[in-house]
């Protein structure tokens, strides 16, 4: 930092300057004393004070480079513990599981969609509002996570998953909600959205933050989406996620803690690309009961 404004040069010049002026005085003291003894006396005098400020400077010194290397060994063996934590609440909990036989199905309806999130909220360690799912700092993070269900995602192996024909859910607050279906248009990216009476979806959607005061000490967030058949209530499908924030809430340069530490490096079921992995959980879920 000091280089950058040019100040080392400066401090360097200053030290010197101040160590010429110790000798001087410590030589114009000691040749003025008559005695001996007074030669000593002036001598230990002018060396204590002009000794203890560079003494001064050097202990505390020490003390900041000490307290700098406990915070940061301390840092280290959060950051040891926390990513153990994560990566056994992977190996133990996290996962895909399809409980039900299901058919094939053209539409969902989201149940319990994603609370809306604010910036004030990616940035808070104990925000409850799966930020494993989607962390999108807007209030419509419901109906773009409904949204990307109905849009056609690849997967890694380069696979095309095919979206939903539509889906089901409800809009507005208070007196204003109103049961909408966003729905696939053909030749279109464009998304077709018009207001129904009563759902006719077979099957339904929840997100749901599943954390623990255990998880988040350590900025880990636990996520369920769960498929269920409207018709008896069973759940028939659901994955379970973890996510850790590798910087434990830093904000240092600018960084928004939930929302940039979604990826697949700190994920399990690691994430794809453009948050389409229920998508395609939802994909795999029908298009396997078809296969079979």
């Amino acid at each position: 930092m000091l280089e950058i404004f040019g100040l080392t040069g400066l401090l360097q010049g200053l030290a010197v300057a101040y160590g010429l002026l110790a000798i001087g005085v410590l030589a114009l003291v000691v040749w003025m004393a008559d005695t001996t003894r007074g030669k000593a006396i002036a001598a230990a005098t002018v060396v204590g004070i002009f000794g203890a400020w560079p003494v001064s400077e050097y202990l505390n010194y020490q003390a900041r480079e000490t307290a700098e290397a406990e915070a940061k060994a301390t840092r280290d063996a959060f950051a040891r513990e926390a990513w153990a934590y994560f990566r056994k609440k992977c190996d133990e909990s996290s996962g895909e599981k399809i409980y039900v036989k299901v058919a094939s199905a053209r539409s969902v309806l989201v149940m319990k969609p994603l609370p809306p999130a604010s910036e004030k909220d990616i940035q808070d360690q104990h925000w409850f509002g799966d930020p494993y799912s989607n962390a999108t700092p807007i209030s419509s993070r419901g109906d773009s996570a409904a949204r990307k269900l109905i849009s056609d995602s690849k997967a890694g192996d380069g696979r095309v998953h095919k979206g939903l024909e539509f889906v089901e859910m409800e809009e507005g607050k208070g007196d204003a909600v109103r049961l909408i279906r966003v729905a696939r248009t053909n030749g279109s990216p464009e998304m077709e959205i018009s207001e129904i009476t009563k759902p006719v979806s077979r099957y339904g959607v929840s997100w749901e933050d599943i954390s623990t005061p255990a998880d988040r000490r350590y900025w880990v967030a636990g996520s369920r989406f769960r498929v269920v058949d409207i018709q008896t209530g069973a759940v028939v499908a659901e994955r379970v996620g973890f996510l850790i924030e590798p910087g434990f809430g830093s904000t240092a340069g600018f960084r928004k803690p939930w929302l940039i530490a979604r990826s697949s490096a700190n994920t399990c079921p690691a994430l794809t690309s453009f948050d389409y992995s229920d998508q395609q959980f939802i994909s795999r879920l029908f298009r396997s009961q078809e296969e079979k």
